[in-house]
């Protein structure tokens, strides 16, 4: 950055010629009255075109700029005061730029000129490689005594204009730690700055990207400031990222967002198919609009279905550390048939859940039958056996069935088993005898094997017969059907 303006200065003392003692002071002056914990830099030559000196004091103490104590001696390159250069009781004008080298360190230049006839004080030029601290500096001075305290080199009233440098970076402000997704985040001001974090005038655009996944809208750059900034953060989690990027520079913003309210449930986890009378867990998790899981929900929840004699779990409130989830146990159904489980928000009904298709099998465990071991081909109104078994979900045979099946085919003058209730001794396994079917499909183009009367007619085939049958198991709630044969 660089500071220009003008002085006055009034009572000055004449101790010296060809720039001898002049002394230029920037500093902090920490609110205080006078020269105790002053901080800041103090340059001085010591003569006509001789090598000037800074030094810079981060330590708070009462003693002189030029005390061992919280001072330093910072050797310059060359200082270029002229000779002869004596200040008066007149007005100066002074430049002063302060700039951060590669380095990191910290480089002062300083130039004087009088005001009266623009005579050329000569600058001098002071690299601090390793500046211990940073100040805020409210005071700049110059005198030419042999004093080097503070408060001798002071000015009241003394005109100072930034000239700010080329744009290093961005800052943004107005964004708070913690923030709400799909929550729109108002007044967010992004400021161009120089290395020094001054205010550069900037009137280009920018863009917006980050792993928070901002949207938003923003008005021009004024003076190097982008005010009326509306952005929305669209993803969940700790330390997400706002990255404003404007001609190869960037700032960015770091924030916590936090999932927005609930707006319904999810139901799952429910064994299916599951046994009649067996007892289950369900889990049901919050979510917010935006499919995030409600982390701060603490409503309360109420369970149901269909099934009437179901026993299910009493209302619960959610508590924080649930964290959006709670599983229930104890869920269990009392009426075979297909069902859904609902999870519902018992202050806003709007805020529900379902987890659907539930099958409950009765009690035996059975959840279908298998038909087997039907000659084919087969010939027409020919007796033959068939097998049925139970199977249980995980398709082994359940040997307690207890249910009644009923037989049905496509064939419309078959002879089939009666129904017939399983026994225990069937262990889930019952051979049906008599079965008899009398439907016939054409044979293929040219085939010819077997003669054969069917029904009154004759003719010669290769007859297959339409053994494609049904069995059913009978409950008070459905019908399991299987094609014969699978």
């Amino acid at each position: 950055m660089t500071l220009t303006g003008s002085a006055t200065l009034v009572g000055a003392s004449v101790s010296g010629t060809g720039g001898g003692f002049f002394r230029f002071g920037l500093f902090d002056v920490n609110g205080k009255t006078d020269t105790n914990g002053w901080l800041g830099y103090m340059a001085y030559s010591t003569g006509s075109n001789s090598t000037g000196t800074l030094y810079e004091r981060n330590a708070v103490n009462t003693g002189a700029f030029t005390s061992s104590t919280g001072a330093t001696a910072l050797v310059s390159g060359a200082a270029a005061m002229g000779t002869g250069i004596v200040l008066t009781n007149t007005q100066y004008d002074f430049t002063v730029n302060i700039v951060r080298n590669a380095s990191n360190g910290v480089v002062i230049t300083t130039s004087l000129k009088r005001h009266s006839d623009n005579l050329d004080f000569g600058s001098l030029t002071f690299t601090d490689a390793t500046p211990l601290s940073s100040f805020a500096f409210n005071r700049v001075g110059f005198q030419n005594t042999t004093d080097t305290n503070a408060d001798q080199i002071q000015m009241s009233n003394v005109d100072v204009t930034l000239t700010p440098g080329s744009l290093d970076h961005f800052t943004i402000s107005g964004i708070s730690a913690n923030q709400t997704v799909g929550q729109a985040i108002t007044g967010v001001t992004i400021a161009a700055k120089d290395i020094n974090e001054s205010t550069v005038s900037y009137n280009g655009p920018v863009t917006y990207s980050g792993t928070a996944n901002i949207t938003g809208t923003s008005s021009s750059f004024s003076a190097g400031n982008l005010t009326g900034v509306s952005i929305t953060p669209m993803v969940v989690g700790g330390n997400e990222t706002f990255i404003v990027t404007g001609s190869g520079k960037t700032g960015t913003a770091t924030f916590n967002v936090k999932a927005a309210a609930a707006a319904s449930f999810t139901v799952t986890g429910f064994p299916n198919p599951q046994a009649l009378g067996t007892a289950g867990s369900v889990t049901i998790t919050a979510k917010d609009a935006f499919g995030n899981i409600a982390t701060g929900y603490t409503g309360t929840v109420q369970l149901s279905t269909g099934d009437g004699t179901a026993s299910l779990p009493s209302n619960y409130t959610f508590v924080t550390g649930d964290n959006g989830v709670h599983t229930f146990s104890g869920v269990t159904f009392n009426t075979a048939g297909m069902y859904t489980l609902t999870s519902t928000d018992t202050v806003t009904g709007s805020i529900t859940g379902s987890q659907s298709g539930i099958v409950i099998s009765p009690s035996d465990g059975a959840v279908s039958l298998t038909v087997s071991g039907f000659p084919s081909p087969q010939t027409a109104g020919a007796e033959g056996s068939v097998t049925v078994t139970a199977k249980t979900s995980g398709g082994t045979t359940s040997t307690t069935y207890s249910g009644t099946v009923h037989f049905t085919t496509s064939s419309p003058l078959a002879g089939l088993p009666s129904d017939y209730t399983f026994v225990p001794g069937d262990n889930g396994v019952h051979t049906f005898s008599g079965v008899t079917l009398k439907s016939e499909v054409a044979p293929p183009n040219g085939a010819r094997a077997m003669l054969m009367k069917w029904a009154g007619r004759e003719g010669v085939s290769t007859p297959k017969i339409d053994h494609e049958h049904e069995t059913k198991k009978k409950t008070s709630n459905r019908r399991i059907q299987s094609p014969c044969g699978t």
